[in-house]
């Protein structure tokens, strides 16, 4: 018995990495035509709110466009609550004020993208309103996509604070994941006036615009008119910040406290206008103002693009490595004094100057040849030995050999 449960467990690890072990509630918000309840939510067709409490864990559908719309509340302390968006589109009708996915006090959420969603708020609400005292974290099932917009009435941030509300606590795992604020409110982070909060990216492509009023809040960080930028933690993913008139990732317009950017891990960040004062940085890549810096060596596990007009150096003794499945593309320029390993692909529609070393062993450059020392083709590296951990074929093999020779009573050859 003990051989075919493990065989059982080797099969389903190697075949069925993405098994859900647990259930989830499923609901069309576009439907609903009556009050509906399950396991930790209900639904009240009166007032048109889906409630999701702690514990519960929700697969949510449908486009609506009526006033329908999401609120997480603390109905009883727990665990956080799951929402699933699978091809969820909802947008508030003119004139109103409330968000279409809140957190209200306390509340913690952990949101799963499936699919294409859009969430846009009207009035001073946030797209996904993330007030200081919530938690709100994102990730993405494939290529699932969110894009978030705040309303245009006092500013409020495209995924965070609504206007006049600082941002909470907000984890973005992966996803691809695009945030505009309005007005005075942050792409991501602080509504109008308001501190960013926290605010911590760990993989995804995030892009984060913030609102185009003339008090603009930051791409990522406090909102417009003096919003404190916050502390930002961005250790992978690849994200670019955008702003009219307040930083790319800090504080809002005129702001005298713009907190504070640690990146200590491989992530890729695009800021358009200016950085934080108060930098911390281990490993990355950040680009300010079209200038870009290599901290440390880094091997992002995203696709990104090095814009127009941007360039990026790589000092000696660093080591830029373009992983399996990973695409650079080059837009701009690329000044190489260390080396470059590249086994996944390169877009070189810009320029790279080699001064250093470029392996490019399993991958391949597309577009302009870099200029310089010539690219090295090292033989393919040998694969994976016997000893490493994960399922190959062979383990694959050997297992359902196991599984048939317990079946049948046969010893394993």
């Amino acid at each position: 018995m003990k051989k075919i449960c493990l065989s059982l467990l080797l099969f389903i690890t190697c075949v069925m990495p993405g098994a859900a072990w647990a259930t989830a509630d499923q609901f069309n918000i576009e439907e609903a035509d009556r009050d509906v309840s399950g396991d930790g939510w209900n639904f009240k067709f009166d007032t048109k709110i889906l409630t999701v409490g702690n514990g519960a864990n929700i697969i949510v559908t449908g486009e609506v466009d009526d006033g329908r719309r999401i609120v997480v509340s603390t109905m009883e302390k727990g665990e956080a609550a799951n929402i699933t968006l699978n091809g969820v589109s909802i947008t508030m009708p003119a004139g109103s004020s409330e968000s279409p996915l809140l957190l209200t006090s306390g509340a913690n959420l952990i949101l799963t993208l499936e699919g294409e969603n859009t969430l846009k708020a009207m009035g001073y609400s946030a797209g996904i309103q993330a007030p200081e005292g919530t938690t709100l974290t994102i990730k993405g099932l494939g290529m699932g996509t969110l894009e978030a917009t705040g309303g245009y009435y006092n500013g409020g941030a495209g995924i965070g604070g609504g206007g006049g509300e600082a941002g909470g606590t907000i984890n973005i795992l992966s996803g691809v994941v695009t945030a505009e604020g309005n007005a005075g409110g942050a792409g991501i982070g602080g509504g109008d006036g308001k501190a960013g909060g926290e605010i911590n990216i760990s993989g995804g492509i995030v892009t984060a615009t913030s609102g185009t009023g003339t008090a603009a809040g930051a791409g990522i960080g406090g909102g417009g008119s003096n919003g404190e930028g916050g502390t930002i933690t961005i250790n992978g993913g690849t994200v670019e910040a955008n702003s009219a008139y307040g930083a790319g990732i800090g504080g809002g317009q005129s702001v005298t406290d713009s907190g504070t950017l640690a990146m200590v891990g491989d992530g890729v960040v695009i800021a358009k206008i200016q950085i934080v004062a108060g930098l911390t940085m281990t490993n990355g890549i950040l680009f300010d103002g079209g200038v870009g810096t290599m901290y440390g060596s880094v091997t992002p596990k995203e696709d990104f693009t090095i814009p127009v007009s941007n360039n990026l150096t790589i000092g000696k003794n660093q080591t830029l490595t373009i992983n399996s499945g990973v695409t650079m593309t080059n837009e701009g320029g690329i000044e190489n004094d260390g080396t470059i390993n590249n086994n996944g692909m390169i877009d070189n529609n810009g320029a790279i100057n080699n001064n250093g070393t470029i392996y490019s062993r399993t991958g391949g450059i597309a577009g302009n040849a870099p200029t310089g020392n010539p690219v090295i083709y090292p033989p393919e590296p040998y694969p994976p030995s016997h000893g490493q951990a994960g399922c190959s074929a062979a383990g694959f093999a050997l297992s359902a050999l196991a599984l048939l020779a317990v079946a049948t009573g046969r010893k394993r050859p």
